[in-house]
């Protein structure tokens, strides 16, 4: 639909459930840059791309043999990064379908993000440890950990700390720069690291005193999330770290088991964590006030991602199945007409006088602007900035990683059919009354073939 003739005035967000995917078992997602191509994580272990403009499986990567817990796009969507809980890392060539660097560890991988725009570093955080950063690019992997403290900070005496587990760092994610590290702790703290050679803190921020499960930022990098154990949603400025809102069901105090932005960061939505509903929250981030729930189908909702540049949701949910939420959009023909009239009910046209010259002057002016634009010279290589994809420069990253190599679309799978050929019955009967007869003829008999046109 040409995007002139939608009305301005409609909410810009989805309503209804249009379709789903079902390839596996998945339980994560997450786009790439422009949106076209999705990577879902499955449960045993299976990685599936999906072309998100036909619905068509385009890839399947085939490595892990446990439940995926990470999944992180390179900015021009060649190289694609997952981990799983059966400690391994991967890092793949999408196009080849081939592993570039593997990692093995001894205990699970419970959460991992790749740089946005260098992909040769990672972050990864073990089950029982604390996160780590990763050099991919070096033969020997060099890797370097993420402290809740500076290490030179002074202990504080036992006696002086209570009898509880310390506080520690639970996972790290790159910001949308890639300049600074933002992890989350077992206490409510989020604490900013410069990506620099001694990861330097910048900052630490307080949020709640409950553990922090996730951080998310905004496309812009302007805003960033924490999901927090004590059931409210915080919102950071991305610049100056400073709080601005919350969001949280005061009624019924739900658990939230994910959240994300929208493409323009005006909208957050957030999902519960209860079993058997797949219920999406719609929040107004300026004024943090609830516009809408979506209600769909009985199933629990694993994660969930907001399309990078459209109004579509995708969830993962319990059974496997990745439902996709859209907007029924509605033409506003009077921006192409000001005097267009929607008409409920037939209504007998009666031409005036002034009718048909008005026609006549009005095509004659149409034509006069027509030719007075075809006139003017068509520039075909000045490429216009796209305003949802600003961050178009590539500073900081490689040949083979800058935008110039973008992998947008992959050819689909086509997936192999049963042929089945059926006899019309007439056939049959002959082919078996020639099958009675040939024992009965002896050996010496010719046999009867049956001709193309029999047959």
């Amino acid at each position: 639909m040409n995007l002139r003739y939608i009305n301005p005035f409609e909410n810009d967000f989805p309503d209804h459930i249009s379709g789903k995917l079902e390839q596996g078992v998945g339980r994560i997602c997450s786009f790439n840059r422009r949106g076209t191509l999705l990577a879902v994580g499955c449960v045993v272990g299976k990685v599936v791309i999906w072309d998100f403009e036909t619905l068509g499986v385009a890839k399947e990567l085939t490595y892990h043999t446990a439940p995926i817990t990470g999944v992180s796009w390179s900015r021009n969507g060649c190289k694609l990064f997952t981990t799983s809980m059966d400690g391994r890392a991967v890092l793949w060539n999408v196009l080849k379908g081939t592993a570039i660097r593997k990692l093995h560890f001894e205990v699970p991988v419970i959460h991992s993000t790749l740089h946005p725009r260098n992909p040769r570093f990672c972050t990864i955080a073990l089950k029982g440890l604390e996160p780590y950063v990763y050099d991919l690019s070096a033969k020997q992997v060099k890797r370097k950990q993420l402290l809740l403290k500076p290490a030179h900070q002074k202990k504080v005496p036992k006696s002086k700390t209570k009898l509880r587990k310390p506080a520690t760092n639970m996972f790290a994610v790159f910001d949308r720069r890639g300049k600074h590290i933002f992890t989350g702790s077992s206490r409510g703290t989020i604490t900013v690291h410069r990506l620099d050679s001694h990861l330097t803190i910048v900052k630490s921020v307080k949020a709640g005193n409950a553990i922090v499960k996730k951080i998310v930022f905004s496309k812009d990098n302007k805003l960033f999330l924490s999901n927090s154990g004590d059931r409210v949603i915080r919102v950071f400025d991305g610049e100056t770290f400073e709080f601005l809102r919350e969001f949280q069901d005061v009624v019924n105090r739900l658990q939230w088991v994910s959240a994300g932005f929208s493409a323009m960061a005006d909208y957050l939505v957030s999902a519960t964590s209860l079993r058997a509903t797949h219920n999406l929250y719609i929040w107004n981030c300026q004024f943090g006030r609830l516009i809408g729930i979506l209600e769909g189908p009985k199933e629990t909702v694993l994660d969930l991602q907001w399309h990078p540049h459209r109004p579509i949701i995708v969830t993962c949910t319990s059974s496997g199945a990745v439902y996709i939420w859209t907007k029924q959009l509605t033409a506003n023909w009077a921006v192409f007409a000001p005097d267009f009239e929607v008409l409920e009910e037939n209504v007998q046209y009666v031409e005036s006088s002034t009718t048909s010259s008005d026609i006549e002057e009005t095509a004659k002016r149409h034509a006069e602007q027509q030719e007075q634009i075809e006139k003017e010279p068509v520039d075909i290589l000045t490429c216009d900035a796209i305003p949802m994809l600003s961050d178009d420069e590539d500073d900081g990253c490689e040949e083979m990683d800058k935008l110039s190599n973008e992998l947008t679309h992959l050819p689909t799978i086509v997936p192999e059919q049963e042929v089945i050929i059926r006899i019309p019955q007439d056939v049959l009967k002959v082919i078996s009354a020639q099958k009675l007869q040939t024992p009965l003829d002896g050996p010496s008999s010719k046999k009867q073939c049956l001709g193309p046109a029999e047959v």
